[in-house]
């Protein structure tokens, strides 16, 4: 039996490819600021965020490690994908809601 790696895949430049975050040249404060940008649904309640719209893993004061977000998405693995652009967003939206 296999165990499988639980991780949150980023997008964003740091790697030509999807990738790990915080695996190397990632350091998920790409993930976070798109995060907190389209979803935010997490960031009341987290330590990293000061103050609406000010995200400290997003400006690189904070290790990812200590986003709510990302522990959320560790344990969770919803379909999103970060960072993303707004209209990427509504995009996949209206794509799950006519397949579905």
């Amino acid at each position: 039996m296999s165990s499988r790696r639980v991780q949150v895949t980023c997008y964003c430049t740091a790697y030509d490819f999807p990738h790990r975050i915080d695996g190397g040249k990632c350091t998920g404060s790409s993930w976070a600021a798109s995060y907190v940008k389209i979803s935010g649904q997490t960031c009341p309640s987290c330590n990293c965020f000061v103050q609406p719209g000010e995200c400290e893993v997003a400006n690189g004061a904070e290790s990812i490690q200590y986003c709510e977000a990302y522990q959320d998405h560790l344990h969770r693995q919803p379909p999103e994908r970060y960072p993303m652009s707004e209209e990427e967003y509504f995009d996949a939206i209206a794509r799950r809601y006519f397949e579905e």
